[in-house]
């Protein structure tokens, strides 16, 4: 339900003596459409994937919000500013690890196929 409908609902409601609690705006809307589920920010998190150890080779850049396949498996180095990287081995499994969004990281090979990177 959008914020429209949800608003022109509120207000029936109340109209109709019913209580509503107030919650607070949240602080990044949810995509709704595929557009907004890779849009890019300013300083967002960036998640660099190498084809080699020691970060070398021509690396994959990872610097918007949403789903993407890693394909280069090397070494990798995470840049957090702001946003939470989350990894995945399979794109229907569990979340195997966190970037976090205040922290920087880097390591050798590893076996992540996947990141959401959350905004």
């Amino acid at each position: 339900m959008n914020r429209t409908a949800f608003a022109i609902r509120a207000a029936t409601a109340v109209a109709a003596g019913a209580s509503v609690l107030a919650l607070a705006a949240p602080t990044a809307a949810a995509p709704v459409s595929a557009a907004d589920s890779t849009r890019t920010i300013n300083s967002t998190s960036q998640f660099l994937a190498y084809p080699q150890g020691g970060f070398n080779g021509d690396p994959q850049n990872i610097s918007t919000c949403g789903w993407h396949t890693i394909t280069k498996h090397g070494s990798y180095q995470w840049f957090g500013r702001g946003q939470d990287g989350r990894m995945y081995d399979r794109a229907d499994g569990a979340v195997n690890f966190i970037l976090h969004s205040n922290q920087n990281a880097q390591g050798g090979g590893f076996g992540w196929n996947f990141i959401f990177v959350v905004c």
